[in-house]
């Protein structure tokens, strides 16, 4: 499996990766860049039980060359249904785990995804919207025709979270792997998530 490779990682990429202790799988986001390693969020409910689960997790670090090599892949968090996508539906579900987690470098994880909602439920498609054909503006304007009695800052602050929203997911979603599926994936605290991620490769004997 290809891996990540150093000039495509940023800080928020959530990203799929085998630990380099004991090669468990785990998920989660780049915290930080810099020196000889990519560090990486990694949200964890076992850890400081005594904090809001969205600061519930470790730090994994990983070396450049070893990411690179194929212990590190992009792999954004999708919405639990068959289908192609983007969808609004995974729009959603990238940031309901990124307001849960913590897993986002976005500080406003919990208005991007308030936008979305508002914003998405006014469209003909609803959640089923398709984000890669999704026309921005009209999506806005069909938002604030529909809200016009509402204070003009509060529409032009939703409309901007909306527009971020969309942007830094289509962003994740483009860097998957050409041949990633939807993957239901069990985290080390025992959640399940569903991501999207490149095909594991298959031992030969």
């Amino acid at each position: 499996m290809s891996g990540l490779r150093r000039a495509a990682m940023r800080v928020g990429l959530e990203v799929g990766l085998r630990e380099a202790g004991n090669g468990e799988r785990l998920h989660g986001a780049i915290s930080a860049l810099g020196g000889d390693r990519v560090r990486v969020w990694i949200p964890d409910l076992r850890y400081s039980i005594i904090l809001p689960s969205a600061l519930r997790g470790y730090q994994s670090a990983l070396d450049y060359p070893a990411a690179e090599a194929g212990s590190m892949w992009p792999e954004p968090v999708v919405a639990d249904h068959p289908g192609p996508g983007p969808t609004g539906r995974d729009l959603l579900a990238h940031w309901t785990w990124a307001h849960q987690t913590g897993s986002s470098d976005q500080p406003h994880a919990s208005r991007y995804l308030n936008a979305a909602r508002q914003v998405l439920e006014l469209q003909p498609g609803g959640v089923g919207t398709d984000l890669a054909a999704l026309d921005m503006k009209d999506a806005r304007h069909r938002f604030t025709a529909a809200h016009s009695a509402r204070p003009a800052s509060t529409l032009s602050a939703l409309s901007s979270h909306f527009r971020r929203a969309v942007e830094i997911y289509r962003n994740q979603y483009a860097a998957a792997a050409p041949n990633a599926t939807r993957t239901l994936i069990t985290l080390g605290d025992g959640r399940t998530v569903t991501v999207l991620a490149p095909p594991q490769p298959t031992s030969t004997p």
